[in-house]
């Protein structure tokens, strides 16, 4: 009976996938095996997928992968890199230090390590061997075009050691070449920076615009899960890599990005409207993007960002406070024109300023209040202070208390109104106005 060949191993890979049942592809079994036991690669690639999905022995599975990987399967090749593979932050660790140098080195240009075709089963391997065995996996299936081992070996190799970023360059370069934009993006980014690498901005520039090239055309591709590349291409919108600088495209892309749920480029936006680089600040739009980032999935850096909008809102206020010239200050108190705050709505020609401020208006006011007495407008100090207390802030009602009990800054002293702002603090709740109003009561008797 023939086989047809194509079409068992189209079943098989959906079987390994998951789209298929058991019972499906029982009779192709035996088929299976047999192709593989005639080391038809593709058949021992989809037998080592089977075997995983069914968690079968690792040894036998790693077998089937390291049998097709070396009749050249490129993905059975990264396969058996993965089997190699140590965690990202250690992998590196000793590769390219003293001996290890020398040894990834070697690899590079593609020595084999020893009993490379028995020593499968990867947890009797030393940490050095199963990392030289990794690299030299990475290299086979960089070499025959497979983009992510080779963007994965430019990276080990690029973190073992500062004398191997040199050796890292035509790895990059290859993945790049095959398609990977992030590789492509480090590449340019080492180039343009000098990382450890001679400084190549005219070639950085080259590789910038194959990327947003290449990214542009991602963007476009329908059905594909693209909010990644379009964070990477507004990006360089942006910076103004690879193509003239353009925040309001930048955006376009985040938006297009976001509108997909990806929550990264939702805390780009609010970040970018937070703090005000590039755009007008707009808090309520920032607020907006980082209340998103969270319904979309976000419960670290989003919440972070957003529990601390009142204390950048504050500082937006009070840097707008400290840049309103002398002349500006001068002319509004000639004016009597101080009217900032009121409850529920704000007007006059600060209002803006305390909008900024959003819920901390009083601390906002409170630099005001001090750069009037430093231009030697107290009046005005003190009319906005009363504003302040008359609002509900019932600091600034105890200050005034205690400026009018002393006598401040030359004015006399005025037992009435004392009471009075602290009446109005204690009203307000503040402890130490209800002891000091205490205090003068018994006093008086």
């Amino acid at each position: 009976m023939s086989i047809d060949r194509d079409a068992l191993l189209e079943q098989m890979t959906a079987y390994a996938s998951g789209a298929e049942t058991k019972p499906v592809v029982e009779l192709g079994r035996e088929a299976l095996r047999a192709l593989a036991d005639a080391d038809d690669r593709d058949a021992l690639y989809v037998l080592g997928c089977v075997l995983e999905r069914e968690q079968a022995n690792p040894i036998e599975v790693q077998t089937a992968m390291l049998r097709a990987a070396s009749l050249g399967h490129e993905r059975a090749m990264y396969e058996m890199a993965c089997v190699f593979w140590g965690p990202s932050d250690e992998y590196a660790d000793g590769l390219g230090e003293g001996s290890g140098s020398e040894r990834l080195g070697a690899l590079l240009e593609g020595a084999v390590p020893d009993a490379i075709h028995t020593a499968v089963a990867a947890n009797t391997l030393a940490p050095f061997a199963k990392r030289s065995r990794a690299v030299y996996w990475l290299r086979q299936a960089a070499l025959i075009g497979h983009a992510n081992a080779a963007a994965e070996l430019a990276s080990l190799v690029f973190r073992a050691s500062d004398k191997h970023r040199v050796a890292a360059l035509p790895w990059f370069e290859r993945a790049a070449r095959a398609g990977d934009t992030q590789a492509t993006k480090t590449l340019a980014d080492v180039l343009f920076y000098g990382n450890g690498v001679t400084r190549d901005r005219e070639t950085a520039e080259i590789w910038y615009r194959k990327l947003f090239t290449d990214l542009q055309a991602i963007s476009r591709t329908p059905g594909r899960d693209n909010g990644y590349d379009l964070v990477m291409l507004g990006d360089m919108h942006r910076l103004g890599q690879g193509t003239p600088c353009d925040i309001a495209q930048a955006v376009v892309c985040w938006e297009q990005a976001a509108d997909n749920g990806y929550e990264y480029a939702l805390c780009k936006l609010g970040d970018l409207y937070a703090t005000g680089a590039d755009v007008t600040q707009d808090f309520k739009r920032a607020e907006h993007y980082f209340r998103r980032a969270i319904e979309a999935g976000d419960d670290g850096y989003a919440v972070s960002c957003l529990n601390d909008l009142p204390r950048k809102r504050l500082e937006a206020a009070e840097k707008a406070v400290a840049e309103i010239s002398v002349e500006t200050l001068k002319r509004l108190v000639a004016a009597n024109d101080l009217t900032v705050f009121a409850p529920g709505r704000g007007d006059g020609p600060l209002a803006a300023i305390y909008a900024l401020a959003g819920d901390t208006p009083f601390n906002a006011m409170s630099k005001l209040i001090v750069r009037l007495e430093e231009i030697g407008e107290p009046a005005a100090a003190l009319a906005l202070m009363a504003q302040s207390a008359l609002a509900g802030n019932s600091a600034t009602a105890i200050n005034l208390a205690r400026r009018y009990e002393l006598g401040w800054n030359g004015m006399p002293e005025d037992l009435v109104a004392t009471m009075h702002w602290l009446r109005h603090a204690a009203c307000l709740g503040e402890p130490l106005a209800m002891m000091r109003l205490a205090e003068r009561l018994l006093h008086a008797e």
